[in-house]
């Protein structure tokens, strides 16, 4: 039986998605990290949270020592989501155009969103609600402005 609907033209893509993700946990991708770690410090303290910084990718807020690994930074979301950005009838040119303003709509979302779970642990939410869960819409919200992007540009 063929898949129907909204998420058909995503299926062949699927297996590079794995592959996009796999690739995001073979490298450290220090700078992608302590670009994150920067901008989170930054935005913690322009709302006032009590940040202090240890190493590149480590930080402590409120007495809780932090760490920015690889799912923290996005890379796997980035790198999984090429393969469903990519337009085989479009340039490499056109192509990279898209994969770089992705990174740069990415990246600073991101940042939005563990400053808004690290607000809310410093208000006494749970690691639970204010990381995963937070980070659980974000993911599906990315997810569907995917599909979207697959709908308008396989049409």
């Amino acid at each position: 039986m063929q898949p129907k609907g909204r998420y058909r033209p995503l299926l062949r893509r699927i297996p590079w998605v794995v592959v996009g993700v796999l690739l995001a946990y073979l490298f450290p991708w220090a700078g992608v990290k302590e670009m994150i770690t920067s901008g989170c410090l930054a935005a913690c303290e322009l709302i006032g949270l009590q940040v202090v910084r240890l190493s590149p990718a480590t930080f402590v807020l409120g007495g809780m020592p932090l760490r920015i690994d690889t799912g923290c930074s996005m890379v796997d979301v980035y790198l999984g989501s090429l393969p469903l950005l990519w337009c085989a009838g479009r340039s490499w040119l056109w192509n990279g155009g898209v994969a770089a303003s992705f990174f740069l709509l990415l990246m600073p979302l991101n940042i939005v969103r563990l400053v808004a779970g690290f607000w809310a642990i410093s208000y006494g939410a749970s690691w639970f609600w204010a990381h995963e869960v937070v980070a659980g819409f974000v993911y599906y919200a990315i997810f569907e402005s995917l599909c979207q992007w697959r709908q308008v540009h396989d049409a």
